[in-house]
Protein backbone atom coordinates (compact mmCIF):
# COMPACT_ATOMS: atom_id res chain seq x y z
CA UNK A 1 0.00 0.00 0.00
CA UNK A 2 1.46 3.26 -1.02
CA UNK A 3 1.42 6.42 1.81
CA UNK A 4 2.34 9.67 1.55
CA UNK A 5 5.32 11.10 3.66
CA UNK A 6 5.04 14.58 5.32
CA UNK A 7 7.10 15.61 2.41
CA UNK A 8 4.59 14.05 0.45
CA UNK A 9 0.34 15.61 1.81
CA UNK A 10 -1.58 16.72 -0.73
CA UNK A 11 -1.19 20.49 -0.92
CA UNK A 12 -3.85 22.71 -2.31
CA UNK A 13 -4.99 21.49 -6.24
CA UNK A 14 -2.86 22.91 -8.67
CA UNK A 15 -4.65 24.97 -11.20
CA UNK A 16 -6.33 22.99 -13.69
CA UNK A 17 -8.03 21.90 -10.91
CA UNK A 18 -9.81 25.37 -9.95
CA UNK A 19 -12.06 27.21 -12.18
CA UNK A 20 -10.66 29.12 -14.63
CA UNK A 21 -11.52 33.04 -13.78
CA UNK A 22 -10.91 34.11 -17.38
CA UNK A 23 -14.41 35.09 -18.17
CA UNK A 24 -14.88 37.68 -15.79
CA UNK A 25 -12.35 40.11 -13.94
CA UNK A 26 -13.82 41.03 -10.08
CA UNK A 27 -15.63 43.91 -10.12
CA UNK A 28 -16.78 46.26 -6.72
CA UNK A 29 -20.03 45.34 -5.80
CA UNK A 30 -21.61 48.56 -7.39
CA UNK A 31 -19.84 48.09 -10.54
CA UNK A 32 -20.62 44.31 -11.71
CA UNK A 33 -23.80 44.04 -13.88
CA UNK A 34 -25.88 46.81 -13.42
CA UNK A 35 -29.25 46.60 -14.24
CA UNK A 36 -31.06 50.00 -16.08
CA UNK A 37 -34.46 51.36 -14.56
CA UNK A 38 -36.00 50.38 -17.59
CA UNK A 39 -34.85 46.87 -16.53
CA UNK A 40 -36.54 46.82 -13.66
CA UNK A 41 -39.77 48.19 -14.69
CA UNK A 42 -40.22 45.28 -17.20
CA UNK A 43 -39.93 47.08 -20.30
CA UNK A 44 -36.58 46.49 -22.27
CA UNK A 45 -34.28 43.41 -21.16
CA UNK A 46 -30.63 44.48 -20.62
CA UNK A 47 -29.32 41.01 -22.14
CA UNK A 48 -31.15 37.61 -23.28
CA UNK A 49 -32.25 35.07 -19.98
CA UNK A 50 -30.00 32.92 -20.72
CA UNK A 51 -26.98 35.27 -21.01
CA UNK A 52 -27.63 36.54 -17.53
CA UNK A 53 -27.55 33.53 -15.89
CA UNK A 54 -23.93 32.97 -17.56
CA UNK A 55 -22.98 35.80 -15.96
CA UNK A 56 -24.70 34.94 -12.61
CA UNK A 57 -22.19 31.24 -13.32
CA UNK A 58 -18.88 34.20 -13.36
CA UNK A 59 -19.95 36.55 -10.66
CA UNK A 60 -20.40 32.91 -8.65
CA UNK A 61 -17.18 32.14 -9.38
CA UNK A 62 -15.18 35.43 -8.51
CA UNK A 63 -17.61 36.04 -5.32
CA UNK A 64 -16.73 36.98 -2.01
CA UNK A 65 -17.38 33.05 -0.70
CA UNK A 66 -15.80 29.58 -1.00
CA UNK A 67 -17.19 26.66 -2.34
CA UNK A 68 -15.67 23.51 -2.78
CA UNK A 69 -17.27 21.87 -6.21
CA UNK A 70 -17.05 17.86 -4.65
CA UNK A 71 -16.95 16.66 -8.31
CA UNK A 72 -18.13 16.71 -12.15
CA UNK A 73 -16.99 18.92 -14.60
CA UNK A 74 -16.14 22.61 -13.21
CA UNK A 75 -19.42 25.13 -13.09
CA UNK A 76 -19.98 26.48 -16.91
CA UNK A 77 -22.77 27.11 -18.95
CA UNK A 78 -23.32 23.33 -19.95
CA UNK A 79 -25.20 23.08 -16.43
CA UNK A 80 -27.93 25.39 -17.08
CA UNK A 81 -30.77 22.83 -17.22
CA UNK A 82 -28.60 19.89 -15.38
CA UNK A 83 -29.26 18.04 -12.34
CA UNK A 84 -27.73 19.33 -9.19
CA UNK A 85 -24.35 20.65 -8.66
CA UNK A 86 -22.96 19.76 -5.72
CA UNK A 87 -20.27 21.51 -3.21
CA UNK A 88 -19.20 21.75 0.65
CA UNK A 89 -19.84 25.08 1.87
CA UNK A 90 -19.89 27.07 5.19
CA UNK A 91 -22.80 28.30 6.32
CA UNK A 92 -21.40 32.00 6.72
CA UNK A 93 -20.45 31.43 2.40
CA UNK A 94 -23.77 29.89 1.64
CA UNK A 95 -25.89 32.70 3.34
CA UNK A 96 -23.10 35.32 1.94
CA UNK A 97 -24.39 33.91 -1.97
CA UNK A 98 -27.91 34.01 -1.11
CA UNK A 99 -28.10 37.63 -0.14
CA UNK A 100 -26.25 38.04 -3.29
CA UNK A 101 -29.22 36.03 -5.28
CA UNK A 102 -32.03 38.72 -3.61
CA UNK A 103 -29.96 41.53 -4.75
CA UNK A 104 -30.11 39.89 -8.19
CA UNK A 105 -33.58 38.53 -8.03
CA UNK A 106 -34.54 42.31 -6.82
CA UNK A 107 -32.26 43.74 -10.14
CA UNK A 108 -34.55 42.01 -12.04
CA UNK A 109 -31.92 39.44 -13.31
CA UNK A 110 -33.78 36.23 -12.17
CA UNK A 111 -35.89 34.06 -9.93
CA UNK A 112 -34.38 31.80 -6.84
CA UNK A 113 -35.69 28.76 -5.58
CA UNK A 114 -34.08 28.10 -1.64
CA UNK A 115 -34.81 24.52 -0.21
CA UNK A 116 -33.65 23.18 2.88
CA UNK A 117 -35.22 20.19 4.87
CA UNK A 118 -32.49 19.63 7.74
CA UNK A 119 -29.63 21.98 8.53
CA UNK A 120 -26.83 19.57 6.61
CA UNK A 121 -27.85 20.83 3.58
CA UNK A 122 -28.74 24.01 1.18
CA UNK A 123 -30.57 23.50 -2.22
CA UNK A 124 -30.45 26.69 -4.68
CA UNK A 125 -32.13 27.05 -7.68
CA UNK A 126 -31.79 30.32 -10.08
CA UNK A 127 -34.17 30.44 -12.68
CA UNK A 128 -33.51 33.14 -15.27
CA UNK A 129 -36.27 36.07 -15.87
CA UNK A 130 -38.53 34.01 -18.02
CA UNK A 131 -38.68 31.08 -15.64
CA UNK A 132 -37.83 28.51 -17.70
CA UNK A 133 -34.19 27.57 -17.32
CA UNK A 134 -31.72 27.19 -14.00
CA UNK A 135 -28.82 26.39 -12.25
CA UNK A 136 -29.02 24.06 -9.49
CA UNK A 137 -27.22 23.63 -6.60
CA UNK A 138 -26.67 21.57 -3.78
CA UNK A 139 -24.44 22.98 -0.34
CA UNK A 140 -23.65 20.57 1.76
CA UNK A 141 -22.56 22.13 5.20
CA UNK A 142 -22.32 18.90 6.73
CA UNK A 143 -21.57 16.17 3.80
CA UNK A 144 -23.35 12.73 5.95
CA UNK A 145 -21.55 10.36 3.48
CA UNK A 146 -18.17 9.10 4.93
CA UNK A 147 -18.09 5.34 6.09
CA UNK A 148 -21.84 4.06 5.11
CA UNK A 149 -23.44 7.38 6.21
CA UNK A 150 -22.01 7.33 10.14
CA UNK A 151 -19.30 10.00 10.10
CA UNK A 152 -19.78 13.72 7.82
CA UNK A 153 -17.15 16.17 6.32
CA UNK A 154 -17.19 20.12 6.63
CA UNK A 155 -15.85 22.53 4.49
CA UNK A 156 -13.46 23.67 7.96
CA UNK A 157 -12.10 19.88 7.73
CA UNK A 158 -10.66 20.75 3.92
CA UNK A 159 -9.92 24.28 4.34
CA UNK A 160 -6.18 23.19 4.64
CA UNK A 161 -6.02 21.86 1.39
CA UNK A 162 -8.17 24.77 -0.24
CA UNK A 163 -6.30 27.48 0.70
CA UNK A 164 -7.28 31.20 0.89
CA UNK A 165 -9.66 31.02 -2.05
CA UNK A 166 -12.60 33.53 -3.26
CA UNK A 167 -15.13 31.31 -5.32
CA UNK A 168 -14.98 27.78 -6.38
CA UNK A 169 -12.19 25.82 -5.91
CA UNK A 170 -11.04 21.74 -6.01
CA UNK A 171 -9.74 19.63 -4.21
CA UNK A 172 -6.86 17.50 -5.09
CA UNK A 173 -8.18 14.63 -7.62
CA UNK A 174 -6.92 12.03 -5.03
CA UNK A 175 -8.74 13.01 -2.21
CA UNK A 176 -12.04 14.40 -4.63
CA UNK A 177 -11.81 10.31 -6.11
CA UNK A 178 -11.91 9.04 -2.14
CA UNK A 179 -14.86 11.78 -0.98
CA UNK A 180 -16.45 10.08 -4.36
CA UNK A 181 -16.24 6.34 -3.68
CA UNK A 182 -17.89 7.27 -0.15
CA UNK A 183 -20.21 8.86 -1.85
CA UNK A 184 -21.08 6.13 -3.75
CA UNK A 185 -20.95 3.51 -0.87
CA UNK A 186 -23.62 5.83 1.47
CA UNK A 187 -25.76 6.43 -1.65
CA UNK A 188 -25.75 2.68 -2.65
CA UNK A 189 -25.30 3.41 -6.08
CA UNK A 190 -25.04 1.20 -9.27
CA UNK A 191 -21.74 1.18 -10.66
CA UNK A 192 -22.89 -0.35 -13.74
CA UNK A 193 -24.58 3.17 -14.53
CA UNK A 194 -22.70 4.71 -18.00
CA UNK A 195 -22.58 8.21 -16.01
CA UNK A 196 -20.62 6.26 -12.65
CA UNK A 197 -18.09 4.75 -14.52
CA UNK A 198 -17.21 7.53 -17.04
CA UNK A 199 -16.59 9.09 -13.66
CA UNK A 200 -14.58 6.77 -12.36
CA UNK A 201 -12.72 6.45 -15.21
CA UNK A 202 -12.05 9.78 -15.50
CA UNK A 203 -10.36 9.92 -11.41
CA UNK A 204 -8.86 6.68 -12.34
CA UNK A 205 -6.50 8.95 -15.19
CA UNK A 206 -6.36 12.02 -13.49
CA UNK A 207 -5.08 10.14 -10.00
CA UNK A 208 -2.70 7.86 -12.51
CA UNK A 209 -1.04 11.56 -13.66
CA UNK A 210 -0.83 13.15 -10.32
CA UNK A 211 1.14 10.18 -8.97
CA UNK A 212 -1.21 7.79 -6.91
CA UNK A 213 -0.74 4.98 -8.95
CA UNK A 214 -2.18 2.33 -5.74
CA UNK A 215 -5.97 4.50 -5.81
CA UNK A 216 -5.77 4.45 -9.51
CA UNK A 217 -5.05 0.75 -9.65
CA UNK A 218 -8.24 0.68 -7.11
CA UNK A 219 -10.24 2.73 -9.83
CA UNK A 220 -9.68 -0.11 -12.02
CA UNK A 221 -10.11 -2.54 -9.91
CA UNK A 222 -13.66 -1.16 -9.54
CA UNK A 223 -14.47 -0.83 -12.89
CA UNK A 224 -13.76 -3.93 -14.07
CA UNK A 225 -15.83 -5.74 -10.90
CA UNK A 226 -18.28 -3.93 -10.73
CA UNK A 227 -18.40 -3.44 -7.04
CA UNK A 228 -16.15 -1.50 -4.35
CA UNK A 229 -14.25 -3.71 -2.28
CA UNK A 230 -12.68 -3.20 1.36
CA UNK A 231 -9.12 -3.39 -0.03
CA UNK A 232 -10.56 -0.12 -2.34
CA UNK A 233 -12.07 1.28 0.44
CA UNK A 234 -8.88 0.59 2.58
CA UNK A 235 -6.80 2.70 0.08
CA UNK A 236 -8.88 5.62 -0.07
CA UNK A 237 -9.73 5.90 3.54
CA UNK A 238 -6.10 5.72 4.69
CA UNK A 239 -5.88 8.75 1.96
CA UNK A 240 -8.31 10.76 3.74
CA UNK A 241 -6.99 9.63 7.25
CA UNK A 242 -3.50 10.95 6.29
CA UNK A 243 -4.91 14.37 5.31
CA UNK A 244 -6.94 14.76 8.33
CA UNK A 245 -10.43 13.83 6.61
CA UNK A 246 -11.00 10.57 8.14
CA UNK A 247 -12.08 11.47 12.22
CA UNK A 248 -13.48 8.77 14.28
CA UNK A 249 -17.31 7.38 13.40
CA UNK A 250 -19.92 8.47 15.64
CA UNK A 251 -22.50 6.56 14.16
CA UNK A 252 -24.44 7.26 17.89
CA UNK A 253 -24.66 10.78 17.00
CA UNK A 254 -25.77 10.45 13.44
CA UNK A 255 -29.06 8.73 15.01
CA UNK A 256 -29.52 11.40 17.38
CA UNK A 257 -28.97 13.73 14.40
CA UNK A 258 -30.88 11.83 11.99
CA UNK A 259 -34.42 11.49 14.36
CA UNK A 260 -33.93 15.05 15.62
CA UNK A 261 -33.98 15.70 11.73
CA UNK A 262 -36.96 14.19 11.31
CA UNK A 263 -39.02 15.03 14.20
CA UNK A 264 -38.38 18.34 13.20
CA UNK A 265 -39.28 18.00 9.69
CA UNK A 266 -42.04 15.96 10.54
CA UNK A 267 -43.74 18.98 12.64
CA UNK A 268 -43.07 21.70 10.53
CA UNK A 269 -42.22 20.71 7.06
CA UNK A 270 -45.21 21.10 4.34
CA UNK A 271 -46.16 17.31 3.18
CA UNK A 272 -44.39 16.02 0.01
CA UNK A 273 -47.44 16.71 -2.09
CA UNK A 274 -48.63 20.09 -0.86
CA UNK A 275 -51.56 21.32 -2.33
CA UNK A 276 -50.92 25.15 -1.46
CA UNK A 277 -48.54 27.93 -1.82
CA UNK A 278 -48.17 31.50 -0.18
CA UNK A 279 -47.69 34.17 -2.40
CA UNK A 280 -46.49 37.04 -0.51
CA UNK A 281 -45.22 40.63 -0.56
CA UNK A 282 -45.39 44.08 0.47
CA UNK A 283 -48.54 46.23 -0.46
CA UNK A 284 -48.82 46.96 -3.62
CA UNK A 285 -46.09 43.98 -4.42
CA UNK A 286 -48.65 42.60 -6.84
CA UNK A 287 -49.87 39.20 -5.07
CA UNK A 288 -53.52 39.35 -5.85
CA UNK A 289 -52.89 40.21 -9.44
CA UNK A 290 -51.12 37.23 -9.77
CA UNK A 291 -53.46 35.12 -7.90
CA UNK A 292 -56.10 36.45 -9.79
CA UNK A 293 -54.36 35.90 -13.06
CA UNK A 294 -53.17 32.77 -12.39
CA UNK A 295 -56.49 31.46 -11.26
CA UNK A 296 -58.75 33.10 -14.63
CA UNK A 297 -55.54 31.27 -16.82
CA UNK A 298 -56.01 28.03 -15.44
CA UNK A 299 -59.23 27.54 -13.31
CA UNK A 300 -59.14 23.78 -13.01
CA UNK A 301 -55.35 23.79 -12.03
CA UNK A 302 -55.19 27.04 -9.59
CA UNK A 303 -57.45 28.36 -6.82
CA UNK A 304 -57.30 31.36 -4.17
CA UNK A 305 -57.41 32.03 -0.43
CA UNK A 306 -57.11 35.15 1.15
CA UNK A 307 -55.16 34.71 3.98
CA UNK A 308 -56.65 37.00 7.09
CA UNK A 309 -59.38 34.63 6.33
CA UNK A 310 -57.42 31.84 8.25
CA UNK A 311 -57.58 33.77 11.64
CA UNK A 312 -60.73 36.23 10.89
CA UNK A 313 -62.43 33.72 10.32
CA UNK A 314 -62.64 32.31 14.28
CA UNK A 315 -65.20 33.18 16.51
CA UNK A 316 -62.91 34.17 19.24
CA UNK A 317 -61.75 36.96 16.89
CA UNK A 318 -64.51 38.15 15.98
CA UNK A 319 -65.91 38.51 19.57
CA UNK A 320 -62.88 40.67 20.18
CA UNK A 321 -63.45 42.75 17.77
CA UNK A 322 -66.60 43.69 18.52
CA UNK A 323 -65.98 43.55 22.19
CA UNK A 324 -62.20 44.59 22.67
CA UNK A 325 -61.47 46.54 19.59
CA UNK A 326 -63.69 49.67 20.79
CA UNK A 327 -62.19 49.98 24.15
CA UNK A 328 -58.54 50.40 22.80
CA UNK A 329 -59.95 52.73 19.92
CA UNK A 330 -57.74 50.90 17.39
CA UNK A 331 -58.36 50.42 13.79
CA UNK A 332 -58.26 46.86 12.25
CA UNK A 333 -54.91 46.70 11.52
CA UNK A 334 -53.34 48.21 14.89
CA UNK A 335 -56.02 45.71 16.90
CA UNK A 336 -54.16 42.41 14.42
CA UNK A 337 -50.74 43.88 15.55
CA UNK A 338 -52.11 44.04 18.98
CA UNK A 339 -53.55 39.97 18.61
CA UNK A 340 -50.40 39.03 16.47
CA UNK A 341 -49.44 36.05 18.73
CA UNK A 342 -53.32 34.87 18.72
CA UNK A 343 -54.05 35.69 14.85
CA UNK A 344 -50.68 33.75 14.42
CA UNK A 345 -51.69 30.54 16.38
CA UNK A 346 -55.01 30.22 14.88
CA UNK A 347 -53.75 30.73 10.88
CA UNK A 348 -51.08 28.10 11.86
CA UNK A 349 -53.61 25.51 13.18
CA UNK A 350 -56.30 26.71 10.30
CA UNK A 351 -53.23 26.21 7.39
CA UNK A 352 -52.94 22.47 7.50
CA UNK A 353 -57.06 22.11 6.42
CA UNK A 354 -56.20 23.92 2.93
CA UNK A 355 -54.21 20.99 2.10
CA UNK A 356 -56.74 18.38 3.36
CA UNK A 357 -59.86 19.92 1.47
CA UNK A 358 -57.71 21.58 -1.42
CA UNK A 359 -58.69 18.70 -3.87
CA UNK A 360 -56.73 18.34 -7.36
CA UNK A 361 -56.33 22.22 -7.32
CA UNK A 362 -53.16 23.90 -5.69
CA UNK A 363 -54.60 26.52 -3.51
CA UNK A 364 -53.13 29.90 -3.66
CA UNK A 365 -52.83 32.06 -0.42
CA UNK A 366 -52.03 35.77 -0.23
CA UNK A 367 -50.09 35.49 2.82
CA UNK A 368 -47.29 33.52 4.46
CA UNK A 369 -47.81 32.91 8.61
CA UNK A 370 -44.49 34.58 8.96
CA UNK A 371 -46.97 37.97 8.05
CA UNK A 372 -49.00 37.48 10.93
CA UNK A 373 -46.23 38.37 13.35
CA UNK A 374 -45.06 41.23 11.23
CA UNK A 375 -45.98 44.37 12.68
CA UNK A 376 -45.86 48.23 12.05
CA UNK A 377 -45.62 46.44 8.25
CA UNK A 378 -46.66 50.13 6.74
CA UNK A 379 -44.28 51.97 8.70
CA UNK A 380 -40.39 53.03 8.18
CA UNK A 381 -39.59 50.12 10.63
CA UNK A 382 -41.76 47.18 10.07
CA UNK A 383 -40.91 44.29 12.42
CA UNK A 384 -40.79 41.21 14.00
CA UNK A 385 -43.00 40.88 17.25
CA UNK A 386 -41.39 39.49 19.90
CA UNK A 387 -43.79 36.62 20.00
CA UNK A 388 -42.00 35.82 16.58
CA UNK A 389 -40.34 32.49 18.41
CA UNK A 390 -43.84 30.80 17.53
CA UNK A 391 -42.64 30.21 13.96
CA UNK A 392 -39.94 28.56 15.06
CA UNK A 393 -41.63 25.84 16.87
CA UNK A 394 -45.17 25.90 15.31
CA UNK A 395 -46.75 26.06 11.90
CA UNK A 396 -46.48 23.99 9.08
CA UNK A 397 -44.37 25.60 6.02
CA UNK A 398 -45.77 25.49 3.04
CA UNK A 399 -43.96 26.79 0.24
CA UNK A 400 -43.66 30.61 0.18
CA UNK A 401 -43.37 32.89 -2.46
CA UNK A 402 -42.12 36.33 -1.83
CA UNK A 403 -43.20 39.02 -4.45
CA UNK A 404 -39.96 41.55 -5.02
CA UNK A 405 -40.23 44.84 -6.58
CA UNK A 406 -37.84 47.78 -6.93
CA UNK A 407 -39.33 50.68 -5.47
CA UNK A 408 -39.14 53.29 -8.32
CA UNK A 409 -42.30 50.24 -10.21
CA UNK A 410 -44.08 49.88 -6.47
CA UNK A 411 -44.49 53.48 -5.92
CA UNK A 412 -46.17 53.59 -9.19
CA UNK A 413 -48.77 50.99 -7.99
CA UNK A 414 -49.76 51.79 -4.57
CA UNK A 415 -48.27 54.73 -1.73
CA UNK A 416 -49.12 52.92 1.04
CA UNK A 417 -45.36 52.01 2.27
CA UNK A 418 -42.41 54.24 2.46
CA UNK A 419 -38.91 53.54 0.47
CA UNK A 420 -37.26 52.85 3.85
CA UNK A 421 -40.49 50.63 5.29
CA UNK A 422 -40.69 48.36 2.12
CA UNK A 423 -36.66 48.20 2.11
CA UNK A 424 -37.20 46.29 5.39
CA UNK A 425 -39.86 44.61 5.33
CA UNK A 426 -38.39 42.80 2.26
CA UNK A 427 -35.34 41.99 4.06
CA UNK A 428 -37.15 41.61 7.22
CA UNK A 429 -38.60 38.08 4.90
CA UNK A 430 -35.94 36.90 3.55
CA UNK A 431 -33.44 37.14 6.67
CA UNK A 432 -36.72 34.95 8.18
CA UNK A 433 -37.46 32.47 5.43
CA UNK A 434 -34.22 32.07 3.76
CA UNK A 435 -32.29 30.58 6.82
CA UNK A 436 -34.93 28.75 7.97
CA UNK A 437 -34.64 24.89 8.22
CA UNK A 438 -36.83 23.74 6.95
CA UNK A 439 -38.19 25.63 4.45
CA UNK A 440 -39.11 26.45 0.38
CA UNK A 441 -38.96 29.82 -0.44
CA UNK A 442 -39.22 31.61 -3.68
CA UNK A 443 -37.66 35.04 -4.51
CA UNK A 444 -39.47 35.86 -7.36
CA UNK A 445 -39.05 39.73 -9.41
CA UNK A 446 -42.42 41.06 -10.11
CA UNK A 447 -41.38 44.26 -11.54
CA UNK A 448 -42.22 43.80 -15.03
CA UNK A 449 -45.59 43.37 -17.34
CA UNK A 450 -48.05 41.30 -16.05
CA UNK A 451 -48.19 38.86 -18.59
CA UNK A 452 -44.84 37.95 -18.48
CA UNK A 453 -44.91 37.65 -14.42
CA UNK A 454 -47.78 35.66 -14.74
CA UNK A 455 -45.83 33.32 -16.87
CA UNK A 456 -42.76 32.80 -14.96
CA UNK A 457 -44.64 32.97 -12.01
CA UNK A 458 -46.49 30.21 -13.28
CA UNK A 459 -43.44 28.01 -14.27
CA UNK A 460 -41.89 28.13 -10.93
CA UNK A 461 -44.57 27.11 -8.55
CA UNK A 462 -45.36 23.71 -10.44
CA UNK A 463 -41.34 23.50 -9.70
CA UNK A 464 -41.05 25.13 -6.41
CA UNK A 465 -44.69 22.73 -5.96
CA UNK A 466 -43.50 19.34 -6.66
CA UNK A 467 -42.96 16.65 -4.63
Amino acid sequence: MTTLRVSQQLKPADADWRLTRGTASPLPADKVHKVSTSDRDGTAPLENPRAVLSSIIDRIQNGPWCFVQLRGAPLSTEDIGRGDVDFLASRSSVDALLSAVFEWTLAGECHAIIRSRSADKVGLEIFDIDGRDSLCFDFWIELWQLAGGTNYLRFEDVAHLVGASNGIARLPPEIEAAIYLEHLVSKKRKLDNDHVRGRLSNYESTCASAGSSELAGALARIQHSGKIDEQALAVSRKLLEDNKLWPAARPSIRLRHKIVTEIRAAWLDAPRKTRSMSIMGCDGSGKTSVIKKLREAEPNKFKSYVGKRLYRNSILYKIAVALIRPLLFQGREKFDDTLAPFNYMRAATALPFLNLFSGRKLTLVDRALIDFVIVDRKSDHPRLHRASGLSRVFGQRIPVMHLLVPQARLSQRKREMTEAGHARYDRLVFDCLSRRTPTTYVLFHNGGGIETSVSAARNIILQASRT
